[in-house]
């Protein structure tokens, strides 16, 4: 009987290992999906930056032929 209960117990041990494998492969498919979601934000920041810092240079360029109008 001792060696049933053996069995039945390590049974129960690989069924948790089991649960808790699944479980992890779950919460690495939520960071994974994540992950990617944030790359994506990030990379759509960084294009707005670059939109952004070609305007502030084209305003800038304007404004410095503005002052030079003014000069003359």
């Amino acid at each position: 009987m001792s060696d049933q209960g053996t069995t039945k117990n390590e049974y129960l041990s690989k069924e948790e290992l089991i649960d808790r494998i699944l479980q992890l492969q779950e919460t690495l498919q939520e960071l994974t999906g994540r992950i990617e979601s944030v790359r994506n934000e990030n990379q759509s920041l960084h294009d707005e930056n670059v939109v952004l810092k070609e305007y502030i240079n084209n305003l800038m360029v304007k404004a410095g032929n503005l002052g030079s109008e003014n000069l003359s």
